[in-house]
């Protein structure tokens, strides 16, 4: 086979693998649609093919067919969560109603019942959990820009970057605190918070994904005017160059995930 044969397998193998955990979305949307369809046939009238209107066949079936992708895309691509879950129900939502609105098409419903075909047309229920789940995306979003963004800071400014930790070593800190403290000393204040965590006693890989996890946070938890360093072991330490606010209100923001965690403030 040619190469973009095997990239095409590739590709398709990897979105199976995403979308594994998400089957009982398929499952439903299976279900869904099955349901749809026989309470239409069980209730109307199948139309005779010459008042069939291909252009609104044709539109209206590949509206039901993209939204399907969209959906399959969005769950392959994404983990379990309360976003994922507002996007997928809002997707499944527009869905139902596009397929009400392709299966009027082929089925004529009497006009002497309940109009339960328009309400799930006209409805806006799955556009408003979409919407919803957007704004939780978007929020999802900025944080994932700022945890970026900080992690970018610390590559740049430090050419040694501690594996397990990915923060900067004691001595990048020092040359920060050389290139900063003459400014400070004219127009900021210079803090440097030291941080002590306990409970180190677990194993090899305990140890490393717990470093990793306190780098995280206290990364998540720092401005973006804030350097974070690991010193050695389980010591960290946080460069700031705030104002004596902006410096009280981030060590109650630290301690409040480093509750076993010792915080002092020093102004080199």
């Amino acid at each position: 086979m040619n190469r973009w044969h095997y990239q095409i397998i590739y590709h398709l193998h990897h979105f199976i693998l995403k979308f594994r955990q998400h089957l009982a979305w398929l499952y439903t949307l299976i279900i869904l649609s099955t349901l749809l369809s026989l309470l239409n046939i069980s209730q109307g009238d199948v139309k005779v093919m010459e008042v069939w209107s291909w252009l609104d066949i044709t539109g209206e079936g590949a509206s039901v067919l993209f939204i399907a992708v969209w959906l399959t895309i969005l769950l392959a691509s994404r983990s379990k969560g309360r976003t994922t879950t507002l996007l997928a129900l809002g997707l499944l939502g527009v869905y139902l109603s596009n397929l009400q609105d392709f299966i009027d098409e082929f089925i004529k419903l009497p006009k002497d019942r309940f109009p339960w075909d328009s309400l799930i047309e006209s409805l806006p229920i799955g556009l408003v959990l979409f919407t919803t789940g957007m704004v939780y995306w978007y929020r999802e979003q900025q944080l994932i820009q700022t945890h970026l963004a900080q992690r970018n800071a610390v590559f740049k400014n430090s050419p040694s970057i501690n594996r397990e930790t990915g923060l900067a070593p004691m001595k990048a800190m020092l040359t920060e605190i050389e290139q900063l403290l003459p400014r400070a000393v004219r127009s900021i204040q210079l803090n440097l918070l030291y941080i002590t965590v306990d409970g180190f006693n677990q194993t090899a890989t305990e140890k490393s994904e717990l470093k990793r996890y306190c780098a995280d946070v206290l990364l998540n938890q720092s401005s973006k005017d804030t350097h974070v360093y690991h010193l050695t072991g389980n010591h960290y330490a946080v460069l700031t160059n705030v104002t004596s606010d902006q410096n009280e209100q981030m060590m109650t923001s630290l301690k409040k995930p480093f509750s076993v965690a010792m915080i002092t403030n020093k102004t080199p």
